[in-house]
C-alpha cells in the first residue's frame, strides 16, 4: 500500500491524500487553499492532478472548503463518497449560491454521489472502508479506516475532543481499535501544533474589547450568556455551519430570554440540521428562525435581541448590515471566527471584514478552535497505538508532534515527516522496521548509531565512465548529491550489489539537521530494501532504493563553502563540494 500526501504535509488547508493498494487508487479530500496558508502546491496544480490522475474515487471527510473546495474539479466519471451532513449542507448552500455544476452534482444528474453512513463498512475496489464520526467544528466530520493488503490505515481528518461530540469520540476510539484489531498507519492532523492562539488574538483585537479564549464549546455557551446578560443587543459574526457554536449561542440567548434573528442562509442551515442529527438529537437545540431575517429588526425595533449575521464573506453584506446596525448604536459585535481574517497586513486578512469589525466601538472575541489541542492529540495517538508509522498532516509545524508528551516508543521511532508529493510505502516500512530491530541487537556496543531514519536513494549509473551520481534524501529533509566511483558486480531486474568509493575512503552524504550517511552503509542498507531500475539510454540507468540508514553525529556543516565535517565510529570525515538542491 502506498500513501502520498499531495498537499498538506506542511500546510493547513488544501488537503489531499492519496492511498493506493492493488489496482485501486483513492483520494481523501480535495480542498482549496486557505488564505494566508499557501504552500508550494497551488490550486491550479491540484486541479491538474484531479484531471490527469486516474483515481477510482474521492472520499470527503467534512464540508469545510479547505477539504472540499476543489469539488468542481473532480472529473464527471469519478465517484464521490460523502456523509449525509456534507450532502445536506452543500445542498442548502446551493439554494443561495446557485452554481450550475454543483447543483447538477448534488441533484444526482451525474449519478456519482455515494452517501455513506458512520460505522458502516463498504467495499471500494481493493479496500474495505469504514467511516466514523469525529468531533469537529463541521458537524459529523468523518475519519476513515481503510483496510487492504493486510494493513489498516486510519486517516483522522480534522478533529478535536472539546466540542459537543468530544465525549462520544472518546468512547468510540477504543471500540474502533478493537473492531479493526489495531491500527498500522496513522495519518493525523496537527493544526494547533506550534500555534500561538494568544498572540493571534491580541494581534487583531481592538482596544477595550474583551478577550475570551474558550477551551470548549461548553465554555463558549457560558461566556455568551455572560455577554448577553450585560449587553442586550448583540450581532454575532459566525459560520453558518458551525452548529456547535450556533447551538451554544442559541442556548445562551434562550437562557437570557433574548429573541433570535438570523441571516437567511444561516437560518436555512439551522432549519435543515435536524435531518442530519441522527442519534445526537438530545445534544443540540437549534430553533427555527427562518421567519426572522435581520431586516425584520428594522421593522420590529426590539430593545433586546441576538442577531446571527453569518460570516459576511459577501462584500455586499457590509453595507447592508451597517445600515441595520446604525439603528442600534448601543449594540455589541461578538466575533466568533478565526481572528486571522482581521490581522491587517497579513495575507489572510479580509480588509472589508477587518474594517467592518474595527469600525464598531463595542464588541468581544468569543471563539473556540475546531481542532485538537496537543493534549488531545496525545490521547488520540496513545489510544490508537499505531504499529507501523505516524504521518502528521494539516500542520505548519508537524515536528512539534514530538513534543506533546507521547511516549518515545510511538513518536520517536515511528513518526515520519513527509513533504508534499512524497510516497510512503507501508510494505517497506514493515521490512525496514524488522531490519532495524535486528541491527539494534547486533550493535548494542555502538550507541551512537541510530537506526531511525528512512531514506530514499536515487542513483544514476553512467556505464561507460563507470561513475554514478548518488541522490540521497530522507522523507522530510533536502536531498544531496555527490559524484563518486562505483563498481557494480551484478545488476538484474530488482537486484543490485554495489560498492561506492571515492579517494580510497567511504563517501559521506549530507542531510540537513542532524544526520550524515556513509555511502557504503547506505548501499548495504538499501540493498535489503526495494529497488527499481529504469534505463534512460544505453549509457545511463536510474536506480531507486528505499530503506533505513545509519545517522552518525554531525559536527559541522558549512553550506556556503560546501564542506561537511562529521564523526562516525570515532573517525572524522570531511566531504567537500557537495551539491545541494531543495526537495
Amino acid at each position: 500500500m502506498d500513501i502520498q500526501i499531495h498537499r498538506g504535509a506542511r500546510q493547513i488547508g488544501g488537503t489531499a491524500v492519496e492511498i493506493a493498494a492493488g489496482r485501486t487508487r483513492l483520494l481523501i479530500d480535495c480542498g482549496s487553499e486557505l488564505d494566508g496558508a499557501r504552500g508550494a502546491v497551488s490550486d491550479a496544480s491540484m486541479r491538474e492532478l484531479l484531471r490527469t490522475r486516474a483515481f477510482d474515487a474521492v472520499l470527503l471527510t467534512h464540508y469545510h472548503g479547505d477539504h472540499i473546495g476543489l469539488l468542481d474539479a473532480i472529473p464527471e466519471d469519478m465517484p464521490i463518497y460523502m456523509s449525509p451532513a456534507i450532502y445536506t449542507v452543500l445542498k442548502t448552500q446551493q439554494r443561495f449560491l446557485k452554481q450550475p455544476k454543483m447543483q447538477a452534482l448534488l441533484d444526482g444528474a451525474q449519478g456519482r454521489l455515494r452517501i455513506v453512513l458512520a460505522g458502516t463498512t463498504f467495499q471500494l475496489g481493493d479496500f474495505a472502508i469504514t467511516p466514523y464520526y469525529v468531533d469537529h467544528s463541521a458537524y459529523y466530520a468523518y475519519l476513515y479506516v481503510l483496510e487492504a493488503e493486510g494493513k489498516v490505515v486510519l486517516h483522522s481528518g480534522d478533529f478535536r475532543a472539546h466540542g459537543k461530540l468530544g465525549s462520544a469520540l472518546k468512547k468510540l476510539l477504543p471500540r474502533l481499535v478493537h473492531r479493526h484489531h489495531g491500527i498500522d498507519i496513522l495519518l493525523v492532523e496537527g493544526t494547533l501544533l506550534g500555534s500561538n492562539d494568544a498572540s493571534n488574538l491580541a494581534a487583531s483585537q481592538r482596544d477595550g474589547w474583551p478577550e475570551v479564549r474558550c477551551e470548549s464549546e461548553a465554555q463558549l455557551e457560558e461566556e455568551a450568556l455572560h455577554l448577553f446578560q450585560r449587553q442586550r443587543q448583540n450581532f454575532i459574526i459566525c459560520s453558518s455551519t458551525n452548529f456547535d457554536s450556533l447551538d451554544g449561542f442559541c442556548r445562551a440567548a434562550a437562557k437570557a430570554h433574548l429573541p433570535i434573528y438570523a441571516q437567511s442562509h444561516l437560518a436555512a442551515q439551522m432549519k435543515a440540521f435536524p435531518g442530519i442529527e441522527e442519534k445526537h438529537r438530545n445534544v443540540y437545540h437549534l430553533p427555527d428562525v427562518t421567519g426572522r431575517p435581520p431586516k425584520k429588526l428594522m421593522k420590529d425595533r426590539p430593545q433586546e435581541f441576538v442577531c446571527l449575521i453569518g460570516t459576511l464573506m459577501n462584500p455586499e453584506s457590509f453595507d447592508y448590515y451597517a445600515d441595520i446596525m446604525r439603528m442600534f448604536p448601543d449594540a455589541q459585535i461578538i466575533y466568533s471566527m478565526w481572528t486571522g481574517y482581521l490581522r491587517k497586513g497579513s495575507s489572510a486578512c479580509i480588509d472589508a471584514l477587518a474594517d467592518f469589525v474595527g469600525s464598531w466601538p463595542r464588541g468581544a472575541f468569543l471563539h473556540t478552535s475546531g481542532h485538537a489541542k496537543p493534549e488531545d492529540l496525545k490521547w488520540f495517538i496513545e489510544t490508537l497505538q499505531p504499529r507501523g508509522a505516524i504521518l502528521p498532516m494539516h500542520s505548519m509545524h508537524p515536528e512539534e508532534l514530538k513534543n506533546i508528551g507521547v511516549s518515545e516508543t510511538l513518536v520517536g521511532r515511528m513518526i515520519c515527516f513527509l513533504q508534499d508529493g512524497d510516497v510512503y510505502h507501508t510494505e517497506r516500512n514493515y521490512a525496514m522496521k524488522t531490519w532495524m530491530e535486528k541491527e539494534k541487537k547486533e550493535r548494542l556496543l555502538e550507541p551512537e548509531r541510530k537506526f531511525d531514519e528512512c531514506v530514499q536513494a536515487i542513483v544514476l549509473l553512467h556505464h561507460k565512465a563507470q561513475t554514478c551520481t548518488v541522490y540521497l534524501r530522507t522523507w522530510h529533509f533536502p536531498k544531496m548529491s555527490i559524484e563518486c566511483e562505483f563498481d557494480w558486480r551484478q545488476y538484474n531486474g530488482l537486484q543490485c550489489e554495489a560498492e561506492v568509493q571515492a579517494s580510497g575512503q567511504d563517501v559521506g552524504i549530507f542531510r540537513s539537521d542532524d544526520a550524515l550517511f556513509k555511502a557504503t552503509d547506505v548501499f548495504e542498507t538499501l540493498q535489503q530494501g526495494d529497488m527499481q531500475r529504469a534505463d534512460i539510454d544505453e549509457d545511463t540507468s536510474i536506480v531507486t532504493m528505499n530503506y533505513f540508514a545509519v545517522t552518525p553525529e554531525l559536527l559541522l556543516c558549512d553550506v556556503k563553502s560546501k564542506n561537511v565535517c562529521f564523526e562516525l565510529e570515532r573517525k572524522r570525515y570531511t566531504i567537500t563540494n557537495f551539491m545541494v538542491s531543495p526537495v
